[in-house]
């Protein structure tokens, strides 16, 4: 069994090349899946990844998943 690592804002910020604030921006709108663990929120690894190779983060945006 495979245990996915779960990110920070930071981490995901960082593996997505994105600010911080942008990816809070697209959680409050909805447009992430998160993870959240009492008041903080994290993001799953293969999420992060499945984003970049499904090609759904591009031009600084986030598609909707097709």
């Amino acid at each position: 069994m495979m245990v996915d690592k779960l990110l920070t804002y930071k981490q995901a910020s960082d593996i997505l090349g994105f600010p911080e604030g942008t990816l809070r921006t697209w959680k409050m709108q909805g447009r992430l899946k998160f993870i959240k663990f009492g008041r903080s929120i994290r993001f799953r690894e293969s999420y992060v990844n499945e984003l970049i190779t499904k090609g759904l983060v591009q031009n600084g945006n986030i598609q909707e998943d097709r």
